[in-house]
């Protein structure tokens, strides 16, 4: 890649039922006094599978026939688990998890 070309950002994509469970997961952080910290994992999160899903958490399994890649991350207080398409350079948000307040 020549220099100062940057790559090509993955499109993010979440049904609404993601979407919803994210933000009862953000206003429970917010009520447990974590909600800015639930904020900045989640803009974080947004932000690298944007840029490198496949280097952003673990692999857990591919899916080969609809040629994607499973993978899992948490970055505290979040855990994400999303699917990418290296074919169709898409990510696809599968579900997002709120780590105990003791663990986060």
């Amino acid at each position: 890649m020549p220099a100062g070309e940057s790559k090509k950002p993955f499109a993010v994509h979440a049904s609404v039922s993601v979407h919803k469970l994210y933000l009862e997961l953000q206003m429970q952080a917010m009520l447990e006094g974590r909600g800015d910290e639930t904020l900045a994992a989640y803009r974080q999160i947004m932000q690298r599978l944007r840029t490198d899903p496949f280097e952003f958490g673990e692999p857990l399994y591919p899916l080969r026939h609809l040629r994607l890649h499973m993978r899992n991350c948490s970055l505290r207080p979040l855990v994400v688990e999303f699917a990418v398409s290296a074919e169709h350079h898409m990510v696809f948000i599968k579900t997002f998890r709120l780590m105990s307040a003791e663990l986060s």
